[in-house]
């Protein structure tokens, strides 16, 4: 048995491989309908979750091959991504090799890869005992903790990493260690106990540092030496500076005849004491009070008294610029400043400086007065120039002394109604929220909304008070929950098309107000998310839409203007269009950029380009082929059909597609396991067909189509069976439901 890293070529057909596999293992007795179609979900997506894994940098599929048989035995894959654990994601083994060692092998292989230093998770469907022995056998045990949200319950096992114990080192000591001498036993003569030394540890030529490296340390005179007035390397140019042969490197120095030999004599007593041999230490000579060294080269710890150069152009207050107080001693002459080893590329020439035009970044010496610029700041502080509109930023309830906005019509707090000022607020006092058409009117209608929108302690949307009958005449009341009460203009729901009644309701009022808007994008959001997800879903996708204030912004902005241009109108399908336009952008908004870490982020963010499009001018095959995405996926895709493959097409053709001759076809997706394309779905500029296995074919036509939804598993098209995935029946449910509009 060879145990090998997988590649994308060992793994044709694998669906079949692992069906074989895995059943009848894993179908027990009593699953749901639901919890077998996990495990199908499990055959289906075999080759596309093993594919990413072999394409993953911090992923590895080991394969165990059988070459008598020329076949794959097994493989497993192993996740070794930077976290807490990392984890054996999948081990699959085909039957004919159960007991033969072959799982032992690439578990084996796997935990050497991810490493002792590792701690290891894996997950293993609670029934499957068997499984649950093989593992214990590596040490893993058994948390007690379920792992993940599937249908069928999973068991966390866990292996903590090997804590490498604290290796000790003897520290070793410079000098020759003491022999240790054995303390005699009974019986035993002294001729045979050993007193020998142990040996020291060899010392290599290059190890470092060794006895002879270490440094020897006298107290010598400063012998003030002088440095080369040029550098040696020409700053800017490729070439050192050269000299004549007989002119010295340095041609001028401060050290003597004297002070040489006293030099000389310090490294030949520090020779001597590295070697052992006796040290004749000579007395040190003080240093020689000579000439200095002559003006041509300064010495480097001599100060030199320079004038300082401005900063950011601010003037540096001078000696003869402060001012001190009585009785205080001016400093004199002889206090300088050093002069940086550096220079500003952005200095200025010196300015003069100017009383008037004192400067919070202007470097002072000290004891300078700073009662000017102090004067200054407090000036300028002191009476801000406040807007015009500053006086309107918030009113108070006469009741409750609640904050309100300015154009708030009644207190969120208590309900009483309020006094309308006749200002506008201005566009500043507004979030500055990029969104076209925002006029006052609709930012007004805004802040009325948005004041009391979150209620940190509630897990709803804050209850919105009864709206006085003055304010909004036409508007249907409004209770408690804010749901308008039914009008007798409304559409009655048949009950065949949950979401067809919500948009035929929400279109063909009488009056529309912004809360109303709001509740029906709540109820068209409550319907997408009942479809795509299921009802237990509800819960974190409305607590997603309460905590993210950003995105109550947008939408709260955005059906302002809708609104205000239902205002202006008098009805007709352009009023019904927009209105459904509107309301359907912002839920696929929602669920794309706002909750995409709740699914996964299974719609790509690409999507967004689609908001508000034209149907006239849009690339409907663009639009397909990015809804769908089938970059990320595994599956087979065939655009051009002149390359396709003529069994592949006829196959297509005779199965599933029975397209008219003037549709377009778009691509056509082959999921058949072994024949070609006599499985799989294709989509057309006016109906998707498909044929799932062991199902009847079926299509189904975007005009007048019933809403997507999926069930079990697997996706409802127009009432029919349809499955091409988890990933991909999410995709198809938001496009589909995207083409529905179009027609």
């Amino acid at each position: 048995m060879i145990i090998r890293k997988g590649t994308s070529a060992d793994f044709n057909h694998l669906e079949t491989f692992v069906w074989q596999a895995i059943f009848p293992a894993f179908d027990v007795e009593g699953l749901t309908a639901e919890q077998r179609a996990e495990n199908d979900a499990l055959v289906e997506d075999a080759r596309n979750s093993v594919i990413s894994a072999v394409d993953h940098d911090e992923m590895e599929v080991l394969i165990a091959y059988d070459p008598q048989q020329r076949r794959l035995a097994g493989y497993v894959i192993a996740d070794k991504r930077p976290r807490s654990y990392a984890s054996i994601d999948l081990i699959i083994v085909k039957k004919a090799y159960w007991g033969k060692g072959v799982a032992q092998q690439l578990l084996d292989a796997a935990l050497v890869l991810i490493g002792d230093h590792r701690s290891v998770s894996l997950e293993v469907r609670h029934y499957n005992d068997r499984a649950k022995a093989f593992f214990a056998k590596y040490g893993f045990i058994d948390s007690g903790e379920t792992s993940g949200d599937h249908a069928i319950p999973r068991s966390l096992l866990v292996k903590e990493k090997v804590e490498a114990e604290p290796v000790v080192e003897p520290v070793q000591e410079k000098t020759v260690a003491k022999t240790s001498k054995p303390k005699p036993v009974a019986g035993t003569s002294l001729e045979s106990l050993n007193f020998s030394a142990a040996p020291l540890p060899e010392v290599r030529q290059d190890d470092f540092p060794t006895l002879a490296n270490e440094p020897v340390f006298e107290d010598l005179p400063d012998f003030n030496l002088a440095t080369d007035a040029e550098p040696i390397f020409t700053t800017g140019t490729n070439a050192l500076a050269t000299a004549a042969v007989d002119t010295p490197l340095f041609e001028e120095t401060n050290l003597d005849d004297e002070t040489i030999t006293q030099l000389e004599a310090f490294i030949a007593r520090a020779k001597a004491k590295k070697a052992g041999q006796p040290v004749e230490k000579i007395a040190p000579v003080p240093p020689q009070k000579s000439s200095p060294a002559p003006p041509a080269t300064a010495p480097a710890n001599t100060k030199v008294n320079l004038d300082p150069t401005p900063v950011l152009d601010r003037p540096l207050a001078s000696e003869a610029d402060e001012t001190f107080e009585d009785g205080e001693e001016v400093p004199t002459a002889t206090t300088v400043l050093s002069e940086p080893s550096f220079e500003f590329g952005f200095s200025e020439p010196t300015a003069e400086p100017d009383d008037s035009d004192v400067d919070e970044f202007a470097i002072v010496s000290p004891g300078v007065k700073m009662e000017l610029e102090i004067e200054e700041i407090a000036t300028s502080t002191a009476e801000p120039e406040a807007p015009a509109e500053a006086s309107s930023v918030n009113n108070f309830c006469p009741n409750c002394g609640t904050a309100l906005p300015p154009s708030a019509k009644f207190c969120f707090n208590c309900g009483t109604p309020q006094t309308v000022e006749t200002s506008a607020v201005a566009p500043s006092q507004l979030d500055p929220l990029e969104h076209p058409g925002t006029s006052a009117v609709g930012a007004a209608i805004e802040w009325e909304v948005t004041s009391g929108e979150v209620n940190k302690e509630s897990s709803v949307e804050q209850k919105l008070p009864p709206i006085p009958e003055t304010a909004l005449s036409l508007e249907p009341a409004v209770d408690d929950l804010g749901d308008a009460e039914p009008e007798e203009e409304r559409i009655v729901d048949d009950g065949n098309d949950e979401a067809g009644a919500i948009q035929s309701a929400f279109t063909k009022r009488s009056a529309f107000t912004t809360a109303g808007l709001k509740e029906d994008f709540r109820r068209l959001l409550e319907d997408r998310v009942n479809r795509y997800f299921g009802e237990r879903r509800l819960a974190a996708y409305f607590t997603r839409l309460q905590n993210d204030r950003e995105f109550q912004l947008l939408r709260d902005s955005t059906l302002s203007n809708l609104k205000s241009w239902l205002d202006d109108q008098h009805g007709g399908a352009d009023v019904s269009k927009r209105i459904l336009d509107t309301q359907e952008d912002l839920v696929e908004y929602f669920l794309v950029e706002s909750a995409r870490d709740l699914h996964r982020s299974a719609f790509p963010q690409k999507l967004l380009r689609y908001q508000s499009l034209d149907w006239q001018q849009v690339d409907l095959f663009q639009l397909v082929m990015d809804y769908l995405n089938f970059g990320e996926e595994s599956e087979q895709i065939h655009t051009d059909f002149v390359q396709m493959p003529a069994r592949a097409l006829k196959n297509a053709t005779a199965s599933f597609l029975q397209a008219a001759k003037d549709e377009r076809i778009f691509f056509i997706c082959d999921q058949s396991l072994i024949s070609q394309a006599k499985n799989g779905f294709a989509m057309t500029d006016s109906a998707i067909y498909w044929k799932n296995i062991f199902q009847p074919p079926g299509q189904a036509f975007y005009k007048n189509m019933r809403a997507p939804r999926i069930e079990g598993g697997h996706l409802v098209v127009d009432e029919k069976y349809f499955d091409a995935g988890s990933r991909l029946n999410l995709k198809i449910a938001l496009l589909l439901d995207k083409l529905r509009r179009a027609y």
